[in-house]
């Protein structure tokens, strides 16, 4: 099933880049509050796993930490267009992470905005 998905996934971002839709990558580099890492987790894993399965243009999302700082979180995203973007910034479990991130993120909150040079997908690892 998941080599299914994941086919579907590298499909449909072919397919998107095809079109000459621009894809939309961020990353962002989150400090996470003392004693909040867990609900830091269960927070982004809801909002990983709900966009990826949900919204279509949504087509991937990494949360990732500095191996010696687990209070530094980082959150790769690639949408398909502008238009997938706006619409994940409406979703619901994108609310619930905003709602919930005064109580788990410091103020270091900072967006880069990337241009994609080259991407490609062959396949899905999912660690937890």
């Amino acid at each position: 099933m998941k080599l299914i998905k994941t086919m579907a996934a590298a499909l449909t971002f072919a397919t998107t880049l095809s079109a000459q839709a621009t894809p939309i990558v961020n990353l962002f580099e989150l400090g996470i509050q003392q004693g909040q890492v867990a609900k830091y987790d269960e927070v982004g894993t809801h909002n990983i796993t709900t966009s990826i399965s949900a919204e279509q243009g949504t087509l991937a999302m990494y949360s990732i930490k500095q191996k010696n700082d687990p209070n530094m979180a980082y959150m790769f995203e690639i949408y398909a267009d502008e238009q997938a973007y706006q619409a994940h910034l409406q979703s619901a479990q994108y609310k619930a992470f905003i709602q919930s991130s005064p109580q788990i993120l410091t103020d270091h909150k900072k967006r880069i905005a990337l241009e994609p040079q080259f991407l490609a997908l062959e396949f899905t690892i999912q660690v937890q």
